[in-house]
């Protein structure tokens, strides 16, 4: 694919400006482990990755660990940085991560020089939004309008736009498709297959997520609620079990059988002792990385239709779709009588088969990205 005229000089390395809302934490969310791929990907393509915040300025830490991971590092990372960056001939091309960067950054970009923009969704934010608010109340619908028509205008203005799931990939396609632009890619991150640590026994269900993410906290606080009362009396010998950044253990009460472990740079000892990981977001988009997080340690997923929205089909039998407190006894019931060597090859077969590849290697490979 060409992003550019061909015939035009080229420098090697090319460099390549990416920025972010904020310096990504790998051990803490899917979103900051692809955005490092893609990183890593484009700098074994042959690029010069360089990165930037558009939210924040990053510290000597982070800076450090950045150029630990061979990521350069111009002045202080924030926005002034970057657009300075981009005004030179060094930059080649600009990768924005997630809405929040792209409605500060893309049409701005354009003003200033035609440089190729590659713009990853990562997911759909109004539609998140959107979801969210049918629940529970948010932001007025004339606010939510805004907000989309912001998503697709920056959109419509990228050259590339990059989508992990299925359904928005379906989408973004369409709206492509009627104005002639942009070309869109959907690529699935490499999800590593990992073992889970040895236990005597499965005791827990586990939920993993931080508390800044709203659908995380939506749905502990529901599931905790509505369903895992239900739960606890047909299962008593397992516990709920939340790790994650932020949860305060002071919100379930002490006999719930509700654990909160906290943030975890090691899963392997938790998927060990959990029966099965859960997934009761209500709202939402994008693929869930908490999902494919737990079919990589061969541990089934109990999900809402919305936490498996936009996977490959044919989806495997260790992603069991539930909503009420009944279908999610039947579900863990269904679990329970399943082999356990079977359904843990049948999660990592699943995570080997498509989240297993090189497609953002070859994504960057493939790219034929001149200097504007």
């Amino acid at each position: 694919m060409s992003l550019a005229d061909e015939g035009m000089n080229m420098v090697s390395p090319l460099s390549i400006a990416f920025v972010d809302d904020s310096c990504p934490t790998p051990s803490e969310d899917a979103g900051s482990r692809v955005i490092i791929e893609h990183i890593e990907m484009a700098k074994r393509a042959g690029y010069n990755p360089v990165f930037f915040t558009s939210y924040s300025v990053l510290g000597r830490r982070q800076c450090k660990w950045l150029s630990a991971l061979g990521i350069r590092v111009v002045g202080n990372a924030g926005l002034e940085a970057f657009f300075g960056f981009v005004r030179s001939p060094e930059c080649a091309a600009v990768y924005v991560h997630k809405y929040h960067s792209a409605i500060h950054v893309v049409h701005r970009l354009r003003e200033i020089r035609h440089v190729p923009i590659i713009y990853n969704v990562a997911d759909l934010h109004h539609v998140r939004l959107m979801r969210k608010n049918v629940l529970q109340e948010g932001d007025s619908a004339q606010a939510l309008e805004i907000m989309k028509l912001k998503e697709i205008a920056a959109i419509l203005a990228s050259d590339v736009v990059i989508s992990h799931s299925r359904v928005e990939e379906d989408w973004l396609k369409r709206l492509a498709s009627l104005n002639g632009y942009p070309l869109v890619e959907r690529l699935l991150w490499h999800e590593p297959l990992r073992k889970a640590a040895a236990a005597e026994t499965a005791d827990s269900l586990l939920f993993v997520g931080g508390m800044s993410h709203e659908p995380n906290v939506d749905a502990v606080r529901w599931f905790a609620r509505e369903i895992w009362p239900n739960i606890k009396t047909r299962f008593p010998q397992f516990s709920f079990s939340v790790v994650g950044s932020g949860w305060n253990s002071s919100e379930f009460s002490s006999g719930s059988g509700i654990r909160v472990l906290g943030h975890l740079k090691d899963l392997s000892r938790v998927m060990g002792r959990a029966v099965a990981a859960v997934a009761p977001l209500r709202f939402g988009s994008g693929i869930k990385g908490k999902v494919v997080s737990a079919l990589a340690y061969g541990l089934p997923c109990i999900g809402s239709p919305i936490a498996f929205e936009g996977f490959p089909e044919p989806k495997p039998l260790s992603m069991l779709s539930a909503v009420t407190a009944e279908q999610y006894n039947h579900a863990l019931a269904e679990v329970l009588r399943l082999n356990p060597t079977h359904i843990a090859a049948d999660a990592q077969g699943y995570v080997k088969k498509y989240f297993h590849g090189n497609d953002v290697l070859n994504f960057w490979k493939s790219l034929s990205i001149t200097i504007p």
